[in-house]
C-alpha cells in the first residue's frame, strides 16, 4: 500500500516538474519572441512606422528584407542553437499544434517564413524547405492543422515566384491544397486567384492557352466573389479581350477594373481604366490593346505599367509568333527590373527573367530581347504626354488616399 502511494507520488511529482519546466520553456520564447517582434518595430526609423502596421513597403519603395532578416537572427538563437527547442516543436508538430496554441510552433514558422521572403542565400532557403516539407507537412494533418494548409499556400506560390526554387508542378500541386482545404474566407481568396495564375501563365500542364484561359476565368470568378482586388482586376482583362472563349463586353471590363480600385486593398494603377475611358470602347484585338497601353505608359510614366505589359505580351491564345511574344515579355519585364518603383515589381521582374531564360529563350533572344528594351527606353521614354493623362499628380494624390484608405481598413 505504502509502495503504491509513493509511486503516485513519484508520478505527480515528475509531472509537476515537467509541466512547470514546459511552462517556463514557454515563458522564456515568448519573451525571446517579444524581443523579435520589439526588434521589428524599434530597429525602425518613426516616420516608416505605419509602413510596418500597415505593410505599405512596396508603395513607398522600401525593401524590407534587411530588416527582416536582421530580426530573424534572433529567432534563429531558438530555431538552430537551442537544444531543447528541436524536441519540443517535434513534440507540437506530432500532436497537431497551431501558432496560436504553442509558441515554437509560432517561432518555427515565422523563422522559415522570413528565410523564404527575404534570405538569398539559396543553402538557408533550401534548408529551410526541406524541413517544412520532410518534417512539418508531412506530419501535419491539413484536416486539423490550418496552419499546414497555409504553409502549403504559401510555398505554392513561392514555387511559382522564386527564381532558383521555380518549380510549376509543385506550385500548381501545394497551391491546390491549399484552395482545397483552406476554411477562411480572407485566404481561400487568394489560394483560389493564385491557382488561377498558375494556369494563367500556361506553365502548368499540356492544355491549350484556351483551355487554360477557361479554367483561370473559373478561378478568378470564385476568387472576385469572395472579395479579392487582384480577382476583379483579372477578369477585366477577360472582357477586354475575349480569353478563354469569354464574350468581350466593355461594360463588364469597366466594372470590373472599378472594382479593382475600391475592393479592400484595391491600390493598384489606373491604366486600364485610363486607357478603356479614353478611348471609349475595346480594343480590335490584344496589339491594338499593348498599344494603347504602351502610349499611357510613355505619358504618365507610370512604371508598373512595365510588368502590365509583360504580362498581357503572352495573352496571344492562338501562338502566333511565339518567338516574338516570348522577346517582347522579357523585354518589359527588363525595363521593370531597372525601372519600377515598387521593390516588390522589381524582385517579381528579375524573377520573371530567369525564369523565361530557363523557360523559353535562347542567349540569341535574350540578347535581342535586352537590346530592344534599351533601345525603347531611348527613343519612347522622354517623348511628351498628351491627352490621356492630363494631370498625373491628381492620380497620385488619389492613390495616397488609396493607401491611408486601406491602413484604416486594417486597423
Amino acid at each position: 500500500m505504502y509502495k503504491f502511494l509513493f509511486l503516485i507520488f513519484l508520478f505527480l511529482n515528475i509531472f509537476l516538474n515537467i509541466s512547470v519546466s514546459d511552462e517556463k520553456f514557454d515563458q522564456d520564447y515568448k519573451k525571446i519572441y517579444d524581443v523579435y517582434d520589439d526588434c521589428i518595430w524599434s530597429d525602425t526609423q518613426v516616420e516608416h512606422y505605419l509602413t510596418i502596421e500597415y505593410d505599405l513597403y512596396d508603395k513607398l519603395g522600401i525593401d524590407e528584407s534587411p530588416l527582416f532578416l536582421k530580426c530573424n537572427k534572433i529567432l534563429n538563437e531558438v530555431v538552430n542553437k537551442d537544444p531543447r527547442f528541436k524536441d519540443l516543436i517535434d513534440k507540437a508538430i506530432s500532436e497537431g499544434k497551431s501558432k496560436s496554441q504553442n509558441i515554437g510552433i509560432k517561432i518555427y514558422l515565422e523563422f522559415h517564413d522570413n528565410i523564404l521572403w527575404h534570405s538569398k542565400d539559396e543553402l538557408e532557403i533550401k534548408k529551410t524547405l526541406v524541413e517544412l516539407e520532410n518534417n512539418y507537412l508531412k506530419r501535419s494533418n491539413i484536416l486539423t492543422n490550418i496552419d499546414a494548409v497555409r504553409v502549403y499556400g504559401l510555398l505554392g506560390w513561392f514555387y511559382n515566384v522564386n527564381e532558383n526554387f521555380f518549380d510549376m508542378q509543385k506550385a500548381h500541386d501545394f497551391m491546390s491544397i491549399a484552395a482545397d482545404n483552406e476554411k477562411e474566407k480572407y485566404y481561400l481568396k487568394y489560394y483560389i486567384n493564385n491557382l488561377g495564375v498558375i494556369y494563367d501563365q500556361d506553365r502548368y500542364g499540356n492544355f491549350s492557352p484556351k483551355k487554360n484561359n477557361k479554367i483561370a476565368f473559373k478561378l478568378y470568378k470564385e476568387a472576385a466573389e469572395l472579395g479579392l482586388h487582384y480577382a476583379y482586376g483579372n477578369l477585366g482583362k477577360f472582357y477586354v479581350l475575349g480569353l478563354g472563349g469569354i464574350k468581350k463586353d466593355y461594360d463588364s471590363a469597366i466594372k470590373f477594373y472599378k472594382l479593382k480600385r475600391i475592393a479592400p486593398y484595391g491600390n493598384d494603377n489606373f491604366s486600364e481604366l485610363a486607357v478603356l475611358f479614353d478611348k471609349k470602347r475595346l480594343p480590335i484585338d490584344l496589339q491594338e490593346y499593348l498599344g494603347w497601353l504602351e502610349d499611357y505608359l510613355i505619358q504618365s510614366k507610370d512604371t508598373r505599367v512595365f510588368q502590365q505589359l509583360a504580362w498581357l505580351s503572352d495573352e496571344d491564345e492562338f501562338l502566333k509568333n511565339r518567338e516574338e511574344i516570348l522577346i517582347n515579355s522579357y523585354k518589359w519585364q527588363y525595363l521593370c527590373s531597372i525601372y519600377c518603383q515598387i521593390v516588390e515589381d522589381k524582385k517579381r521582374a528579375s524573377a520573371e527573367l530567369s525564369i523565361m531564360k530557363k523557360l523559353n529563350l535562347t542567349t540569341d533572344q535574350i540578347i535581342q530581347a535586352e537590346r530592344k528594351a534599351l533601345n525603347w527606353y531611348k527613343d519612347k521614354w522622354n517623348e511628351a504626354s498628351n491627352s490621356i493623362i492630363e494631370n498625373n499628380t491628381s492620380l497620385e494624390k488619389k492613390e495616397l488616399i488609396d493607401l491611408i484608405r486601406d491602413a484604416l481598413m486594417k486597423n
